[in-house]
């Protein structure tokens, strides 16, 4: 096995593999990167390197993506790596050249010498991956596990039953975003353990250019924002297929896409057959003064509802598992929970930096960019 850097013309066989692998869960689903692999790995840091493994015969037999986000570490804008996007065809999977690939890894890390560790999540469902990073062999960096993270549909639009608290106010947020708007992300994105570092200039580059800034919807009291969660919509470069659901779930879905008809398609969106796109967004730079579910949940559905005038069915957000705004989720959206694991790897160099990290910070997740 050989690995290289991705190039313009591995881009049929990337997007090939992105297509056919999928990850196990409730639905099993691929993230593809349609029409270009490389526009669709934009979103995910300022800089991304696409590592392939070939085959005897030149052919691209698995993939992995190295990224660099800037976000907030103890409080402190610092930049951070990310790993993701691990990819391989099932007569690939395990023996060498996983190590192999990891050497390649750690070859490019110790080049450029700017992450201290990388961030990473792994299915908790996919127990075969997760035995094999954590395993502590020959090569792989050390997985430190930071938690859970839950990846849920938010269903719920506004109703007369969902009150806004006495003074507070929802609107949609202008674009380019307003000052108020960005001195808030900075101080309240600077409580929670990796938030994205975001400033004027960060809206014209690699990930958040990708991003309509005119899709924050703020909470306000007065003239102070309270609470801003973004809807980015990633259909155009990067899509989310169904290429099955859990036998459980698949026994459900009949009954599902019946409630859907009966509430009306802006109500419930119907769960489409295996092969079919979701039409999905992602809530995004999801913060909350003082972690108000209440402001959370007028937020989510303000935007569920604007998503889906916009002909976005599904809105989907990740939390980690200490954030109390999972009490606004309902049951339903509980039942269609995605659960995964989050690590910080790193190899020796990086453990001081993850000794460092603040274990009452809770940790922020950007599902869109996972």
């Amino acid at each position: 096995m050989k690995f290289a850097l991705a190039t313009p013309e591995h881009d049929p066989a990337l997007r090939r593999l992105a297509r056919d692998e999928g990850m196990p869960g409730p639905v099993r689903l691929a993230y593809t990167r349609e029409p270009d692999w490389f526009a669709g790995q934009a979103a995910i840091g300022h800089l991304q390197q696409t590592v392939v493994a070939l085959d005897a015969r030149g052919e691209v037999a698995g993939a992995g993506v190295r990224a660099l986000r800037r976000v907030f570490v103890n409080g402190e804008p610092r930049e951070v790596g990310y790993l993701g996007g691990l990819r391989s065809l099932p007569r690939v999977r395990g023996g060498l050249g996983l190590a192999q690939g990891y050497r390649f890894l750690r070859a490019l890390h110790t080049a450029d010498n700017r992450a201290p560790a990388y961030l990473t999540t792994i299915l908790e469902s996919n127990a075969p991956a997760r035995t094999l990073l954590v395993s502590g062999r020959a090569g792989l960096p050390a997985y430190h596990d930071l938690g859970r993270v839950h990846t849920r549909p938010w269903f719920r639009l506004p109703s007369p039953r969902s009150q806004l608290p006495a003074g507070v106010t929802l609107r949609q947020a202008p674009s380019p975003p307003p000052r108020d708007l960005l001195a808030y992300l900075r101080r309240e994105g600077a409580k929670r353990q990796f938030f994205p570092v975001l400033d004027e200039a960060a809206f014209s580059a690699d990930p958040w250019r990708l991003f309509n800034s005119g899709e924050f919807c703020l909470a306000a009291r007065g003239n102070e924002i309270i609470g801003v969660v973004g809807c980015w919509d990633q259909r155009a470069f990067r899509q989310l297929r169904v290429t099955g659901y859990a036998p459980a779930l698949a026994g459900l879905r009949p009954a599902l896409n019946g409630l859907a008809r009966l509430a009306g398609r802006r109500a419930l969106p119907a769960l489409p057959p295996a092969g079919h796109t979701l039409d999905a967004c992602f809530a995004t730079c999801v913060c909350v003064t003082d972690d108000a579910p209440v402001i959370f949940d007028a937020l989510m559905r303000r935007l569920c509802a604007r998503a889906r005038d916009g002909g976005r069915g599904l809105l989907l957000v990740s939390l980690h598992e200490r954030s109390p705004l999972n009490a606004a989720f309902s049951p339903l959206e509980r039942l269609l929970d995605c659960r995964s694991r989050l690590y910080c790897a790193c190899w020796e160099d990086g453990e001081p930096f993850v000794g460092s990290l603040d274990p009452a910070r809770i940790p922020h997740v950007e599902g869109a960019m996972l």
